[in-house]
């Protein structure tokens, strides 16, 4: 299902801008994806140790990940909580939600 946008005019998102976030979904497919380019094996469900190789891929990619905002820089915030959850997930557990693409 598409999802719709809206967006506050250039002036007001300049002064009190309104931040968009990545949807959680596609974030863990990417970090899925990371961790099995560089492990060579997709993380195991419910596994704290891979989760929490899955969150630290998440952490350095909020790190990466830069907002401009007027003249500032801030890095992106992960939820640690979200991230770890979807983690433990990782890669079985959203199998019915992947059915619906």
């Amino acid at each position: 299902m598409p999802k719709e946008f809206e967006f506050k005019p250039l002036e007001e998102q300049l002064t009190t801008p309104e931040l968009q976030y990545f949807d959680g979904l596609d974030l863990k497919e990417s970090l899925q994806d990371q961790f099995e380019n560089e492990n060579k094996r997709l993380p195991e469900p419910t596994s704290e140790e891979d989760a929490n190789t899955v969150l630290k891929l998440a952490v350095e990619f909020g790190k990466s990940m830069e907002i401009k905002m007027g003249s500032k820089t801030k890095a992106c915030v992960i939820d640690e909580e979200m991230a770890k959850k979807l983690a433990l997930l990782v890669p079985g557990a959203s199998a019915q939600v992947n059915s619906t693409y």
